[in-house]
């Protein structure tokens, strides 16, 4: 009977129409809110993303940043002679350039973040000293550039003096513009663990390097290595090495017939060696442990040896 009468149908439809209209408009408010906050989020990570990024200097670096991170960890703690955090620009003075500002590029390679790094810089002009203080909020295998602008180098040329490091733990590292002119060298790598494959890296090239063999006659003896990925591609080198007496190993510049990468996430690798003489020598990695450390070695090779 209710529903027969115009009128409370008329009343209401009016109380759904203006209900309907209410909840548009709230709906409307909350869109434009959240846009507004959005553009202002994209605006403050557009300003970010010209200051921090990831190295895209080697695919594993700029894909998996993780495991970049996971890396260096294994590279601070496993090599004593990998101890300063970050990289500083091959240029050893700064000053103004009608092309380009000079900068700093820092990266983070310890297990800790660093929050702080105070960059001091000895005037070359005078003995003033000028410092500039950098906020820094860097993840494992992050990096950042600093910009050293005209304002803050005026017509002065500065040389770096120090760099101090502080981590979230409230730790501090300081390293001298000396720590920096040299990079450290890795470690050779005992690519199974039983002694005997090694890869070397130097100079920015890389080496396998067979130890714990006597030489024969010839001085001379052939290797095969073949490095098989998860989706069953396979990279083979085949090439005959050589005796060295200096070191007492067999040695062969892998530089010149792979790119390094191939070794990083592989599912089975195999080396073998035979000597003149019919004398061989095999091992197959299949452990994912030790090739996962194969992965860390040769990410931080190229961290170091490649720059």
């Amino acid at each position: 009977m209710i529903l027969k009468n115009p009128y409370i149908i008329l009343g209401y439809m009016k109380r759904f129409l203006l209900l309907l209209i209410s909840v548009l408009l709230l709906t409307s408010c909350n869109i434009a809110r959240n846009k507004s906050k959005i553009s202002s989020d994209n605006s403050e990570s557009s300003v970010a993303a010209k200051k921090y990024y990831f190295s895209t200097d080697y695919h594993f670096m700029a894909y998996n940043p993780n495991f970049m991170g996971k890396a260096m960890n294994y590279a601070y703690q496993e090599y004593s002679g990998v101890t300063i955090p970050a990289l500083v620009s091959a240029d050893s003075c700064f000053k103004k350039s009608k092309y380009s500002s000079p900068y700093l590029r820092l990266t983070n390679i310890s297990a800790k973040k660093i929050t702080q790094a105070e960059i001091f810089f000895e005037n070359t002009k005078n003995t003033d000293n000028e410092s500039l203080l950098v906020a820094l909020d860097l993840l494992p295998g992050d990096s950042c550039n600093v910009n050293l602008t005209d304002s803050f180098l005026g017509e002065n040329e500065y040389r770096l003096n120090k760099i101090d490091f502080y981590f979230q733990d409230e730790a501090m590292l300081s390293f001298s513009a000396d720590d920096f002119s040299h990079f450290p060298e890795l470690a050779d790598f005992d690519l199974s663990g039983s002694g005997t494959f090694f890869l070397k890296g130097n100079e920015g090239y890389y080496y396998l390097v067979i130890k714990n063999l006597k030489a024969s006659d010839e001085n001379a003896g052939f290797f095969r290595l073949s490095i098989t990925k998860e989706t069953g591609e396979e990279t083979i080198v085949e090439k005959g090495v050589f005796y060295n007496s200096e070191d007492n190993t067999y040695s062969y510049r892998l530089w010149n017939d792979m790119a390094i990468e191939d070794f990083c996430f592989a599912k089975k690798i195999n080396i073998e060696y035979c000597s003149l003489d019919g004398k061989t020598i095999s091992e197959e990695i299949t452990d994912s442990e030790q090739l996962e450390k194969i992965s860390f070695w040769v990410a931080s090779f190229c961290y170091f040896g490649c720059r």
